[in-house]
């Protein structure tokens, strides 16, 4: 089901190595947030009175530690028909030490990252 201003989702597998690894969860979904405004990404915002991305992350990696594939939805509000560009855009956009590393269209049936 999409909500209106929804038009496509996508999955994000990042990595996070390096000095960035002592970014907090919190931190790295401030992260994304700029990143997708910098790359001028067309993202779907929440409702209400505090907008915010529609952005959904998979469990959250401890302070300290790296990984080679962090997941993200992230809710567009128009369609992307090149994804590896979309992906150049991210990967300039994004700090040193994080790196896209995928990117996929999710169908509307596909399972949420926390239910997994």
């Amino acid at each position: 089901m999409r909500v209106a201003g929804d038009v496509m989702k996508v999955r994000v597998s990042y990595s996070k190595l390096g000095k960035i690894r002592f970014t907090g969860h919190r931190d790295v979904a401030r992260i994304w947030e700029r990143t997708l405004r910098k790359a001028e990404v067309p993202v779907a915002m929440s409702t209400g009175f505090t907008p915010r991305v529609k952005m959904a992350f998979g469990l959250a990696l401890p302070t300290g530690a790296e990984s080679l594939v962090e997941l993200l939805d992230v809710t567009l509000a128009d369609d992307v028909d090149d994804l590896e560009s979309l992906v150049r855009r991210l990967d300039e956009s994004l700090p040193v030490g994080m790196a896209v590393t995928g990117i996929r269209e999710c169908g509307p049936s596909e399972v949420s990252l926390q239910e997994d």
